[in-house]
């Protein structure tokens, strides 16, 4: 298991956006936390059906679930688990560096035209280069197990895979591998990204930031929605690595949508500290 980073700058611009992203993916269990190698289930496959005999989803990529089911020495868990933190660790970069890409595109997908899907779907491929560049996760994972194991492993994936793609060809969901291969790739990509999201976008620290911005300034609703969205767009413009003089800027923006009054406190709240992470994370 590994440690999760934690991104934040003096005026907080990363808890702003963390608690209107973090709601937008949605609520999730342990969402902070990277993937895990666990002890062996007692299940033997990937394959579960539902009530209505639909197989029912994994709650992380075959590459991973497969894992579960596998008996790990020390050792290979060890490599396993390095394998993961760095996956974590390169998505959590993607994500960071095309937070502009990522919030177009369900917009894009739902209401674009086809030339806009496209484009999206080239620039998104462009984005993942480096995640295609470290290699399939079941290569690279598979290739740090015994060969005993990998040959499970790789034998589970299959028949998951298999499954699935039976499954869609039957529903008349697909027409051919290929297609269903490609469906697949990018269910795993999003998986990947949301809980990236997850990781990065951190929900507690934004709401203790409004909640210490609330009660300090008594801000009205419009004003709230104000500094959400400019710290929206400020975050996204400066691709979430803002510079410190890029910071004060930010928070010369916040005051034009005060009060008198509201500024002043706002300024007597900045030089105490009250909204530094330490004061946040209390």
């Amino acid at each position: 298991m590994f440690t999760t980073r934690r991104y934040s700058t003096a005026a907080c611009i990363l808890a702003l956006l963390s608690a209107t992203v973090a709601r937008a993916l949605g609520p999730e269990a342990n969402a902070l936390r990277g993937p895990t190698v666990a002890h062996p289930a007692e299940k033997s496959t990937l394959v579960s059906l539902g009530f209505n005999g639909e197989i029912l989803p994994l709650d992380a990529p075959p590459a991973i679930a497969a894992l579960d089911l596998l008996e790990i020495d020390g050792a290979t868990e060890q490599k396993l688990s390095d394998l993961l933190a760095a996956r974590a660790a390169l998505m959590d970069e993607l994500v960071l560096g095309h937070v502009e890409l990522l919030s177009q595109v369900e917009t894009v997908m739902q209401a674009g035209t086809p030339s806009d899907k496209l484009s999206i779907i080239r620039r998104g491929l462009a984005a993942l280069g480096p995640a295609r560049e470290w290699g399939r996760l079941d290569d690279r994972l598979g290739e740090a197990l015994p060969s005993p194991l990998r040959v499970r492993y790789d034998a589970l994936i299959d028949e998951y895979e298999n499954a699935r793609y039976n499954e869609a060809l039957a529903r008349g969901k697909v027409e051919h591998r290929f297609q269903e291969r490609m469906t697949r790739y990018w269910e795993d990509i999003a998986w990947e990204i949301e809980r990236s999201g997850k990781r990065v976008f951190r929900e507690d620290d934004g709401d203790k930031w409004f909640e210490r911005l609330n009660k300090g300034l008594g801000l009205t609703p419009q004003q709230d929605g104000q500094i959400r969205e400019m710290a929206k767009d400020f975050y996204i413009a400066n691709k979430g690595r803002p510079t410190k003089e890029q910071e004060f800027e930010f928070i010369a923006r916040i005051r034009t949508v005060l009060t008198v009054e509201q500024r002043w406190k706002f300024t007597a709240m900045l030089l105490k500290g009250a909204f530094d992470p330490e004061a946040t994370s209390e």
